[in-house]
């Protein structure tokens, strides 16, 4: 049945959650995690594009306790969770990206007592990605090592949720959160057809007036194929709460109790996907989809199964996502030089770069090497467009090179392969010299 606030909301004032944040009140308050904590590498390849759409179908009735043996929650028939997240990430540089994420959700949950339903806005994303070191051959998806801040801000509020009539169930747990993180990306197989790489982050998660810090993590296994065709993506994607929450005799915030050691139900139907102190959550996600075409465009569904947890809940569900990647380097069929010609036979590399910079008008370029690395007037580099994975997608310009620096070169460009301005993070490749 619907229960109107009179009845049973009370109108207790209630400081706001923390996932893993910075909050901006002078009082300490416990801290909440999320069990489903946003934790990817956003990398773009310069002037690049991408757009992530994915909607998430989330389901419990269960809780992982302070033990982290499961536990029916009492009386909750169901509790619901559906979001929708829009991020947008763009390349400005190779090496430097940033991101922003639309969030909204809308939660649902029914007890033997009580009903509670409530939308709106979630928690925000905004962020940056520093690529600080890459390596690898021609042809070859480099290893790579990525540096990410991200900030989530809640357009929400959790008291007016509790002051409403009728009240409305807790989006998320209303805080700011603060997150600096690594990740690697070591390749696996660089076959054709099909490449796999493993990657690999951890980062730290500030909690704002003095509450535990958070460990967010992730390992898993992506196989990507190298035009279109089946994709996948599997492993472990986890938060740990380093456990300095004030936990005094219950591991419930105090906010939440409707008694002590009693949750209020009318948060999250006693779902400790909110209220719970010093959460954490380790869970499988398994990842199947179709990429469409080179540019790496993409649709794929992905299945959470929790594998453990401590003061949280037990999370089922479902992500159905996209994703769409424009720019980087496209063809312009109406400024583009003319006077392209046909590549000429298959040539072998020895050297392999990133534009620095280009000049069109003057068909001069900089790329990041130079004499240290053994370059020399009169060598000759081919300079290839980036494909959305990074790599190599076809030969452009040909030139040669008439002006060397220690760690940089000049070159003159001195034949187009295809109706592309050179730009910015395009991969060029010093033509070995031929065998006698």
């Amino acid at each position: 049945m619907e229960v109107e606030a009179s009845a049973v909301w009370n109108k207790r004032s209630w400081p706001l959650l923390l996932v893993a944040g910075l909050s901006a009140a002078a009082l300490p308050r416990p801290a909440a995690a999320t069990s489903i904590f946003r934790f990817e590498n956003r990398r773009e390849n310069a002037h690049s594009w991408r757009l992530v759409p994915e909607i998430y179908s989330l389901s419990t009735t269960e809780n992982y306790d302070a033990t982290g043996a499961k536990a029916a929650v009492p009386s909750l028939e169901s509790y619901k969770k559906s979001q929708l997240d829009l991020t947008l990430i763009y390349g400005i540089t190779q090496k430097f990206s940033v991101f922003g994420r639309l969030s909204m959700a809308s939660v649902s949950f029914t007890t033997s007592s009580l009903q509670g339903s409530g939308s709106g806005l979630s928690e925000q994303g905004l962020g940056a990605n520093l690529r600080v070191w890459e390596s690898g051959g021609p042809g070859q998806r480099p290893k790579s090592i990525d540096l990410q801040g991200t900030v989530d801000i809640p357009l929400y509020d959790n008291v007016s949720s509790r002051a409403s009539s009728p009240r409305q169930p807790l989006r998320g747990d209303g805080t700011l959160d603060l997150t600096a993180a690594g990740f690697g990306t070591f390749p696996l197989s660089q076959g054709p057809g099909q490449r796999m790489y493993l990657i690999a982050g951890l980062g730290l998660t500030l909690r704002g007036n003095g509450y535990s810090k958070a460990i967010p993590y992730q390992l898993q296994l992506v196989g990507l194929p190298e035009r279109e065709g089946l994709l996948y993506r599997i492993g472990f994607h986890g938060f740990k709460s380093m456990s300095s929450d004030p936990n005094g005799v219950t591991a419930l915030s105090p906010q939440s109790e409707a008694s002590p050691g009693t949750v209020d139900s009318q948060d999250a139907g006693r779902s400790l996907i909110v209220d719970a102190l010093n959460s954490s959550y380790m869970h499988l996600r398994a990842t199947l989809g179709y990429q469409w075409n080179p540019t790496g465009d993409q649709a794929f569904l992905t299945y959470l199964l929790p594998m453990s947890g401590t003061s949280t809940a037990v999370i089922n569900g479902f992500i159905l996502g996209a994703q769409f990647r424009f720019g980087g380097g496209g063809s312009s069929s109406s400024s583009a030089p003319r006077g392209t010609t046909k590549s000429t036979g298959r040539l072998s590399y020895d050297m392999e770069g990133r534009v620095k910079q280009a000049n069109d008008k003057l068909n001069l370029i900089k790329i990041d090497k130079g004499a240290n690395d053994g370059i020399e007037k009169g060598q000759v580099f081919d300079v290839y467009r980036t494909g959305p994975d990074g790599l190599a997608k076809d030969l452009v310009a040909r030139g040669v090179v008439t002006g060397v620096g220690a760690t940089e070169c000049i070159v003159n460009l001195r034949q187009y392969k295809k109706e592309v301005w050179v730009q910015t993070g395009f991969i060029a490749r010093r033509i070995a010299p031929k065998k006698p």
